[in-house]
């Protein structure tokens, strides 16, 4: 059982650094403060790098706009009230420590984080809510 806990505390390491390698080859500096993160998400172009990551992440049990989530438990993002806000920062912390049946995504860094929740808001809540 040790062996086992052990391994995946290794596989889930491992995972992290490899996101964070990913990261920064995208050429994102990781000292950005989270309003220079936030400023920085409000721009288009962020909500579009963020779809690409939501689409590999989040798509699987959310599903796309417009269409109902793919996983029976997950929130609806079209037509659900969200309980922890659907503002792009209470998106962001719902990624990091997770929510209810929401666990947190520690593969992402707090920048893909930020691209998700901009995306998130904006393709979900923006237009439907």
């Amino acid at each position: 059982m040790r062996c086992l806990l052990f391994l995946m505390s290794v596989v889930a390491l491992a995972a992290s650094v490899g996101s964070n390698r990913a990261h920064a080859v995208e050429g994102e500096t990781l000292t950005k403060t989270h309003a220079e993160l936030i400023r920085d998400s409000r721009r288009r172009e962020m909500a579009l790098r963020g779809k690409n990551i939501y689409n590999k992440t989040c798509a699987a049990c959310h599903g796309a706009p417009g269409e109902e989530p793919l996983m029976a438990t997950a929130r609806n993002f079209s037509t659900d009230v969200m309980r922890n806000g659907h503002e792009p920062h209470r998106i962001y912390h719902t990624l990091e420590h997770g929510f209810g049946a929401m666990l947190p995504q520690p593969g992402l860094t707090p920048f893909q984080k930020y691209l998700v929740a901009t995306y998130i808001h904006r393709a979900f809540f923006v237009k439907y809510n």
